[in-house]
């Protein structure tokens, strides 16, 4: 059974390869406006998976074409009344099924000495399952996403201005460029006209309110570097656009002087994409919070999601 550390190795290694092969970040997809595309969600639980795990999803989607948000073991498939479709002769032996990771807590064991002791010592370990995609499985179309879906407006994100005006942060439109300031609290961004997309333009608001919440969230930002700081934001970014149904571009026009830092960073300590797809959940969950009908749907502490 592989490490915790072999384990964050293996799947730092694979979002560093899906990176630097297809020169676009894997997280970033073109979300529609349908009830089964956006977050991974668990086809029973429907609880939305965290942390890490989000990612993985997503970087096998982008490798094997895969739209629906509905996942599940499959035994869960198979419970339902379902069957996983054979492997195509052109995807590679184990890697039709994608391994998210969830930590177990483990009770360590006790010598004959402190065997009556009321102190238990445990530890987290991490396990890995493999999940399939409703666009594997046989019969799923309830859980598939539909064909000529209707091509969104700014009137289709009312959550993205609702969560947005929830938050009363002080947004200013002007400029040519979006920034946070921490002296003033203050965000600024360039007028919607100005933005290629309407899903660029939320994604930039997104982006920047997870800036805007550090001070709420992180209980010492300077813990955190600037390479970690932007990951964070962009992550929290791409989790927000997928459960509020606000497409986003895949252009690394606004990453690129981020994402060789972030490539170093991921390259020499497995542990950085854990850290920030871990806060990033937090970050989301409490933006989210400003949205009564969404509260909680990001809970970080959720099993499967727990990555220290």
């Amino acid at each position: 059974m592989p490490s915790n550390t072999q384990v964050r190795e293996q799947i730092t290694k694979q979002i560093v390869v899906a990176i630097e092969s297809g020169k676009t970040l894997p997280w970033r997809m073109p979300w529609k406006c349908d009830s089964n595309a956006g977050m991974p969600r668990n086809v029973i639980s429907k609880q939305t998976y965290s942390g890490i795990n989000p990612l993985l999803l997503w970087v096998a989607s982008e490798r094997l074409g895969l739209q629906s948000k509905w996942w599940g073991t499959f035994k869960q498939w198979t419970e339902l009344g379902f069957q996983i479709k054979k492997r195509p002769s052109d995807v590679p032996s184990g890697r039709w099924g994608t391994k998210i990771i969830f930590y177990k807590p483990i009770q360590k064991k006790q010598d004959e000495e402190n065997k009556d002791s009321e102190k238990k010592e445990s530890y987290l370990l991490a396990k890995q399952i493999t999940l399939f995609c409703a666009d594997q499985v046989e019969g799923a179309e309830q859980f598939q996403v539909g064909n000529d879906l209707p091509v969104g407006d700014f009137q289709e994100y009312s959550l993205a201005e609702e969560l947005i005006q929830g938050t009363s942060a002080v947004i200013t439109h002007q400029g040519e460029r979006a920034y946070f300031n921490p002296s003033t609290e203050e965000i600024v961004v360039p007028q919607k006209h100005k933005f290629e997309t309407t899903g660029a333009y939320y994604a930039t608001i997104l982006h920047e309110l997870a800036h805007w919440s550090e001070n709420r969230t992180i209980s010492d930002p300077l813990l955190i570097g600037y390479a970690e700081e932007e990951l964070v934001a962009e992550l929290c970014a791409t989790f927000l656009c997928a459960e509020l149904g606000v497409p986003q571009t895949d252009s690394l026009d606004n990453h690129a002087a981020y994402l060789g830092s972030w490539l170093k960073q991921m390259s020499g300590d497995s542990s950085f994409i854990f850290r920030a797809s871990r806060q990033a959940s937090y970050v989301a969950n409490f933006l989210l919070s400003f949205l009564p009908e969404k509260k909680g749907e990001l809970n970080p502490q959720s099993q499967g999601v727990l990555l220290t």
